[in-house]
């Protein structure tokens, strides 16, 4: 999936971007070996919070259970 360039240049490191309806989420990401697939595997962690095109990296504030 091709983004806008906005979203590619605002994006931090290590992190991914998913659209879900019209809203560019950031989420950080790492990778992991798996020795039974013999690859490495994504792990995708914690919401990081929205891109857009004023604000640019908008925090995500999430309440603690």
């Amino acid at each position: 999936m091709a983004f806008p360039d906005w979203v590619v240049k605002n994006r931090p490191p290590h992190s991914e971007v998913r659209l879900l309806k019209g809203v560019y989420y950031v989420y950080r990401i790492s990778s992991k070996w798996n020795p039974e697939k013999k690859r490495a595997q994504k792990l995708t962690h914690e919401l990081l919070g929205k891109i857009t095109d004023e604000l640019h990296h908008k925090k995500s504030y999430r309440r603690k259970k």
